[in-house]
């Protein structure tokens, strides 16, 4: 691998959560059409309406070992072979049920 190219934003100060940096990170990255969220911290909540896309492109690590279960690594790698979906959507949805607006 080449690096890191790039970071998602850091947005926690305006109150907003992981999943949604992950999201404007890929708005302001429309020639990413696969992608995958590896993190030790659950970012899949109950939250609509990012919730559904995020539990399609998410991998939960474990924070002692990271990514060494055979498991995740086999599911990762299908996670990467699924569309982008519809990033722009689910944070126009996102807007629409908040009072704080997301910076995308």
């Amino acid at each position: 691998l080449a690096g890191v190219a790039d970071t998602t934003p850091d947005l926690k100060g305006q109150g907003l959560r992981r999943e949604e940096e992950i999201l404007i990170w890929l708005k302001r990255h429309p020639e990413v059409q696969h992608w995958l969220a590896l993190d030790d911290l659950e970012l899949v909540s109950s939250e609509a309406p990012m919730a559904r896309l995020m539990a399609e492109h998410f991998v939960k690590t474990d924070p002692e070992t990271g990514l060494r279960d055979m498991t995740q690594v086999s599911r990762a790698l299908r996670v990467l072979e699924r569309p982008r979906g519809n990033v722009e959507e689910v944070l126009k949805r996102k807007r629409a049920t908040q009072r704080t607006p997301i910076c995308a």
